[in-house]
């Protein structure tokens, strides 16, 4: 039996080293990338309630929810620092719900968080080395014979047990057949499509066939990197290497938290009484000579955003390691009243910025983290009355739930729009806007501004000089995805379809 379940780990592995192949080489985005984020998703899914046979919990929803809005950023947003911070957020919260799968728990303390996952990715690597050995190693199960299929002491039916036993193994036996039958079929394709021009034809319309010995290389490297890096972390995860206890945490004297705190808290004070009466009351009173209530209003935002992050982690851990005083508490509460009202002096110092230098995705993305910060400080407040509360998970759903929601409107649609309805033919940065992915393509087409953009505001000069050839944004939508993304089934992309066909609209209207 532990052969058995050896193998189920080196099948899996398998399987989504040859699934990161097919989705990966060769490509960045495209549906081919919701395809095996969602297969990741019914995966952990499949683990805990088929080979565990333990029941979905809400959180187990919760992450599956997430994690699929996430999956179709890259189908739907053809913006590159979008996906990747997809995939990154994606990857970190797939190993947060693996973790809890593994070791059978609720919660990841806070404190705790960031340690595991260094400690998950040190064991993970040195795990990646050992898939032959376990093929004979009797170890490396019994260490963890109650992780999947374990026998209940209190089973009344053993018959009825072997029986879905029974069953469960012929369907790993299918699986496991189309597993090992992949990487080869994938190969023998190579073969045939380098053969017969009509097959090559029909079949390079629906998946990518390389055609040189350095893509061949490639996806070989790409699979044994993904196979290792898929073997390791599960490995590490059944035979529990990392340590997720909920330790108590040995605290320093209250004293020198109220001391600590109550310094910050002072000229937090301070802070937010001179922005009462100089910014939000528009007075210059305290102003240098050489300033303006404009300039002063639009300074100053990204120094705030980053003292309200300061403070968000500086609350929590004040609170876990000092000892619990009232006066603590109170100042705690004081300096979490100062962020939100941080908080609202760089929306407002950000929404002055925009209304004179227009919007940018940077910009966007820092009201985003803003509303993700003033949501976490909900959290934050609840945390130094109970430090019970799950923390972590609370901070996962507001970043999931909103970076998915933030990156599947697409920012850099909502920076286009935002532009051109607030167009400024003397002042615009039509170079900005040119820059920006096919996520802009069919407001920037639709509303002529492409026009503009053999042009670029000179500041040396103060005026615009032509830079490039009008037709060339255009131009490069369109070679671009007739070459590398139309005969591509995997890199199907809603923004660079509409970017496309926007494109040709256009070039018709233009008479080219």
């Amino acid at each position: 039996m532990e052969k058995n379940k050896s193998s189920f780990l080196i099948t899996v592995s398998i399987l989504i080293a040859t699934l990161t192949d097919i989705c990966f080489y060769d490509n960045f985005s495209g549906v081919s990338n919701t395809i095996y984020e969602i297969f990741i998703i019914g995966l952990l899914i499949y683990i805990k309630k088929d080979k565990l046979k333990h029941k979905l919990t809400r959180w187990d929803y919760i992450y599956a929810a997430i994690l699929g809005l996430l999956s179709f950023v890259p189908t739907v947003s053809a913006s590159g620092g979008m996906i990747f911070l997809e995939v990154v957020l994606y990857s970190m919260i797939v190993i947060k719900w693996a973790i809890h799968i593994a070791y059978e728990i609720d919660t990841i303390p806070i404190n705790k968080y960031i340690m595991i996952y260094f400690h998950l990715m040190r064991k993970s690597f040195s795990e990646m080395f050992a898939p032959l050995r376990d093929l004979d190693e009797k170890k490396f199960f019994k260490q963890r014979n109650q992780f999947w299929n374990q026998q209940n002491d209190s089973d009344e039916n053993t018959e009825n047990n072997v029986l879905q036993e029974q069953k469960a193994d012929v369907k790993m036996q299918v699986v496991r057949g189309v597993v090992i039958a992949i990487p080869i079929l994938f190969f023998v394709i190579i073969l045939l499509a380098s053969s017969d021009a009509m097959f090559r034809e029909i079949v390079t319309s629906i998946i990518y066939v390389p055609d040189s010995i350095g893509d061949i290389f490639g996806i070989a490297m790409l699979f044994l990197l993904a196979y290792a890096i898929a073997y390791g972390v599960g490995r590490a995860l059944i035979l529990k290497k990392i340590d997720v206890s909920a330790k108590a945490v040995s605290r320093t004297n209250a004293v020198t938290g109220i001391t600590f705190c109550g310094i910050f808290a002072a000229v937090y004070v301070l802070f937010v009484l001179v922005q009462i009466v100089g910014l939000f009351n528009k007075s210059g009173i305290f102003l240098p000579d050489d300033y303006t209530y404009a300039r002063y209003a639009r300074e100053g935002f990204f120094q705030l955003l980053v003292v309200c992050i300061i403070n968000a982690i500086m609350v929590v851990i004040s609170r876990i390691r000092f000892e619990e005083k009232k006066i603590l508490k109170q100042l705690l509460y004081v300096i979490s009243g100062c962020t939100y009202c941080m908080i609202f002096s760089a929306t407002y110092r950000m929404m002055l910025y925009i209304r004179v230098y227009d919007l940018t995705v940077l910009r966007l993305f820092a009201l985003y983290g803003l509303i993700s910060i003033f949501l976490i400080m909900i959290a934050v407040i609840v945390f130094i009355k109970n430090v019970n509360i799950k923390m972590s998970e609370y901070i996962v759903v507001i970043i999931g739930f909103g970076f998915a929601i933030f990156a599947l409107a697409r920012p850099e649609y909502i920076v286009a729009k935002y532009n051109v309805a607030h167009l400024d033919k003397e002042k615009t940065d039509y170079s900005y806007l040119r820059r920006l992915s096919n996520d802009a393509a069919g407001v920037i087409l639709s509303s002529g501004v492409a026009e503009e953009f053999e042009y670029e505001y000179d500041d040396w000069d103060d005026k615009h000089v032509k830079v490039v050839n009008e037709n060339d944004y255009t131009d490069n939508i369109i070679t671009s995805y007739e070459n590398d993304i139309k005969g591509d089934a995997r890199k199907f992309n809603i923004s660079d379809v509409i970017a496309y066909h926007a494109a040709q609209k256009y070039e018709k209207k233009q008479g080219r």
